[in-house]
């Protein structure tokens, strides 16, 4: 007989009240919300009707429309195009339309541009989307939208929003909200159907911690080989039930069809696609270790607006299991531009240095790296909200901090050059460059010489493949060891917790 699920509430009630006062929009703020929505909706009507786009459709969708949302929420206004819309007619016109209603408009991009500004004072996006029947093929992403909010309106139960609210406060509060590339973390949709598959918190929470990963995740940065991966293959939730049409076992096809996505919930109005795609294994995995904190110590102190982001360090939110070190912080400028952009590409060139490394002999290494940001100085709202943006007084302007751990410490100063086997073709041409140099291996049956190498240390190579690789927004920039020894520490004692431990070379 199967094991009772444990219906416990995860917070104490003085608690849970707590963060609701902290969290919960006030009857008199939700009217002031509403007062604002129907001022973007008719604002944005009386724009379709200046540019004669009567077919154009405008909803308010987000947790706006669901009413899962907290004080002062961002409002989205979709605007639904007819199907046959060209991707030059959706960008000219959805563009034009949020220029005419929103303040201080600033294009951004998804599968195709958007703009973002505010309305009244409200942060707003404004997107256009083509208008799709449920179920049929979407263009892209954003088609769905409007169905989400058809989905939740009509599942969640009223009692429920508030757990939403208290979820999205602990997601918030650990800096794993949001599914932008500089979070790689958990949407407002996805945190709406964890509530209705699990019925609250409590729910949500238990099935977060018992997800059992190889690693544990890095506290403050971001380990880029991301090797979190599950012991026993991804966690499947079929929110909707909605794969039973499948001849094979559903939760397994959905496996197979996404092998390098931890975590699958099934979107309910559409269930070829995984809503928690954008969730990363490393932030899975952190979410899971916080869940676990939470369950054995429930406090306030994992939630938004008491755990702050960034991080205001040193302050962990955990305290690392025992002494750790970490060897050869080094340091570059943050450069300015698209928050998403600059962490993708720093993704990107971190992951080929590493490669580097374990190709030059370091075969279990690790980089990890986080941002650090003056005390008092403004930043992108996309950098707050992960765990790897910080706060320090040691730093004068906004830097990226990367940190470097290998086994051996040190390569020794000579290595194998492997040629072809002596009886191909081309050992001959081995032979000649190398000379009386050239050895056998009697096992393979290949020639080799030993060779001198030039670099030896982990953090002289990894400033060579920084030089090679850095591109984009990091083009001509150099890592350097800082100078000051308050710095030093300091990035010690945030990078050391993920770098204490290097990750196999095959990344498992």
């Amino acid at each position: 007989m199967d094991e009772a699920p444990d219906v416990r509430p995860v917070l104490p009630p003085a608690v849970r009240d707590t963060i609701l006062s902290s969290v919960a929009p006030t009857a008199g703020e939700r009217e002031r919300v509403q007062a604002i929505t129907d001022g973007l909706l008719a604002a944005t009507r009386q724009a379709i009707v200046t540019l004669g786009a009567s077919e154009i459709e405008p909803i308010i969708a987000g947790s706006v429309a669901k009413g899962t949302f907290s004080k002062d929420p961002d409002l989205d206004i979709f605007l639904l195009f007819p199907e046959s819309t060209s991707d030059s007619t959706l960008e000219g016109l959805g563009l034009a339309i949020g220029e005419m209603v929103l303040q201080s408009p600033v294009k951004k991009y998804t599968q195709h541009p958007y703009l973002t500004g505010t309305f009244n004072g409200a942060p707003c996006d404004m997107v256009p989307c083509l208008k799709v029947s449920r179920g049929e093929k979407v263009r892209t992403a954003v088609d769905r939208t409007p169905h989400h909010v058809e989905y939740v309106n009509a599942t969640l139960r009223p009692e429920q929003r508030m757990e939403v609210l208290l979820l999205k406060s602990f997601l918030k509060g650990i800096g794993a909200y949001g599914a932008e590339d500089t979070v790689n973390g958990l949407s407002g949709y996805l945190t709406e159907l964890l509530i209705i598959t699990f019925g609250g918190l409590s729910g949500a929470i238990r099935m977060l911690a018992a997800i059992k990963t190889l690693r544990e995740p890095p506290l403050s940065s971001e380990d880029v080989s991301d090797t979190m991966w599950l012991p026993e293959g991804p966690v499947v939730i079929d929110v909707g039930a909605r794969t039973r049409t499948h001849d094979q076992d559903p939760l397994r096809h959905m496996a197979d069809r996404f092998p390098r996505e931890p975590l699958i919930i099934i979107d309910p109005v559409d269930p070829r696609r995984n809503v928690a795609s954008p969730v990363s294994a490393q932030t899975l995995a952190f979410t899971a270790r916080c869940a676990r904190a939470l369950l054995e110590e429930p406090s306030k102190d994992l939630f938004h607006p008491f755990s702050v982001r960034p991080l205001n360090l040193p302050a962990p939110v955990f305290v690392s299991n025992g002494p750790l070190t970490m060897r050869s912080p080094l340091v570059c400028p943050l450069p300015e531009g698209n928050s998403s952009i600059v962490a993708t590409q720093l993704r990107r060139i971190l992951r080929y240095c590493l490669s580097s490394l374990r190709r030059e002999g370091f075969a279990s290494s690790a980089i990890d790296f986080c941002l650090v940001f003056p005390n008092g100085r403004e930043m992108d709202q996309a950098y707050a909200r992960t765990r790897w943006a910080l706060r320090s007084a040691t730093t004068k302007g906004p830097i990226l901090a990367i940190g470097i751990n290998t086994d051996p410490s040190q390569l020794p100063p000579s290595k194998q050059h492997w040629g072809p086997p002596s009886d191909n073709p081309r050992s001959d041409e081995f032979r000649i460059r190398w000379g009386d140099r050239v050895r056998l291996d009697a096992e393979s049956g290949r020639l080799f010489t030993v060779v001198q190498r030039g670099r030896t240390m982990p953090k002289e190579l990894l400033i060579d493949a920084w030089s090679e690789h850095a591109r984009g927004l990091f083009a001509g920039s150099t890592l350097i060891e800082p100078l000051e020894e308050e710095l030093r520490s300091f990035l010690a004692s945030v990078l050391s917790s993920s770098t204490a431990k290097c990750g196999p070379a095959n990344g498992a």
